[in-house]
């Protein structure tokens, strides 16, 4: 009886040492550094390698001057609310964009460089939030969900 078990054990090691792993895919990380990130409205992204996710959580009064042969007397303002969260601590923190600046190439106004702010030993850089206002998105009153927030983390 012994024999029979020994050799059912022996059988049933030598199958399951026979048989092919599955191979198991690495989990998506999400964005990384020095890439560009682009958040619409309420959208989350992850950064994994930072165990960093980041969420757009709201936008201020877009008060940029918009695009196009208009002459404002203050170039005006947007800015970004962002929900950052690293290792389980959350910071929420704001990224403005100017408006107004004056590009030479279309002779009207249009985005300048976004502000660049550290935030938890980050460097968030703004790219843009677009839509910019110009005269026809519903003369520059642009829906909180329409906007998206172009940035990039350093460290």
């Amino acid at each position: 009886m012994k024999k029979i078990i020994f050799i059912i054990v022996v059988c049933c090691s030598l199958i399951a040492c026979s048989k092919e792993t599955t191979k198991v895919d690495k989990p998506i990380e999400g964005e990384t550094l020095h890439n560009e990130i682009i958040l619409s409205f309420n959208e989350t992204k992850t950064i994994g390698s930072e165990n960093m996710s980041i969420k757009f959580t709201g936008i201020s009064p877009d008060s940029r001057c918009p695009s196009g042969p208009i002459v404002c007397f203050w170039g005006g303002e947007v800015m970004a609310t962002l929900e950052i969260t690293i290792n389980s601590e959350t910071e929420i923190a704001t990224l403005k964009a100017p408006g107004g600046c004056f590009h030479e190439d279309y002779e009207s106004n249009g985005p300048c460089p976004g502000e660049e702010k550290a935030i938890m030993d980050y460097q968030f850089k703004l790219i843009g939030i677009d839509p910019y206002p110009d005269g026809t998105n519903n003369n520059g009153n642009i829906e909180e969900e329409d906007y998206t927030v172009t940035f990039m983390v350093t460290k």
